[in-house]
């Protein structure tokens, strides 16, 4: 996939819903601009990074987004995704709630974090 993102000028996440949109992880791992709607946990997550811009769902907000994204040069700094999204800390996670619940309590959390630099 870094193949085809890297090829791309912007990345644009159009979706009415969503849990936790991979694309929107996989473009800020190869420092390509995100515009998106606000959906599943973009906001909580992306909201502080500069290469992204979270919009409203029409075409006006969407248009005007696209133009920014595409005029502003964007600093090339390496992009890191924070270990928290991988399937593996994410089943550790489930595991943990599974283990409360069947125990009644609160499960263990720790803050999900993600950070921007490749």
């Amino acid at each position: 996939m870094p193949l085809y993102y890297n090829a791309a000028d912007v990345v644009l996440i159009t979706s009415s819903t969503e849990g936790s949109p991979t694309t929107a992880k996989e473009a800020l791992a190869c420092n390509i601009p995100l515009v998106t709607t606000d959906v599943g946990d973009i906001r909580e997550f992306f909201i502080s990074l500069p290469s992204v811009s979270i919009c409203e769902p029409t075409a006006e907000s969407l248009g005007e987004s696209l133009l920014k994204a595409t005029s502003t040069p964007q600093v090339a700094e390496p992009q890191d995704i924070d270990l928290t999204f991988s399937s593996r800390v994410i089943a550790e996670e489930l595991t943990e709630l599974y283990h409360a619940t069947l125990r009644r309590d609160t499960p263990t959390s720790r803050p999900r974090t993600f950070s921007c630099s490749a």
